[in-house]
């Protein structure tokens, strides 16, 4: 599919199984990578929250509506590039990706 190819980047880093990705993570990740870089290489993200989420808060009655905007997330789908790096060696891009991988909830690897 045309979410599996890298298109700016040399490494990537690919999901292997479904999951969600909140802005918060993403953010969490992308703050990971560029300290890990530092101002060797380029780091491009390729996915974008788009998905909102609400929740109705605790103790509330059935009905009056749909709940509050809670946060945004990002489905992601297994073969899905999430995160691209450039310009900078293959032993560096899998350093920094591996320390990005804690943050991550599923599977990824780096390609």
């Amino acid at each position: 599919s045309k979410f599996s190819r890298f298109f700016f980047g040399s490494f990537a880093l690919q999901a292997k199984s479904a999951g969600l990705l909140t802005l918060r993570q993403i953010e969490s990740i992308r703050k990971t990578l560029k300290k890990h870089l530092k101002k060797r290489g380029r780091l491009w993200i390729s996915i974008f929250p788009n998905v909102a989420k609400t929740k109705k808060p605790e103790k509330t009655r059935m009905g009056k509506g749909k709940g509050r905007l809670h946060l945004w997330c990002h489905k992601i789908t297994p073969g899905q590039i999430l995160f691209e790096i450039g310009g900078v060696s293959y032993k560096t891009a899998k350093n920094a990706f591996q320390k990005s991988d804690y943050k991550i909830p599923f599977l990824t690897r780096t390609t």
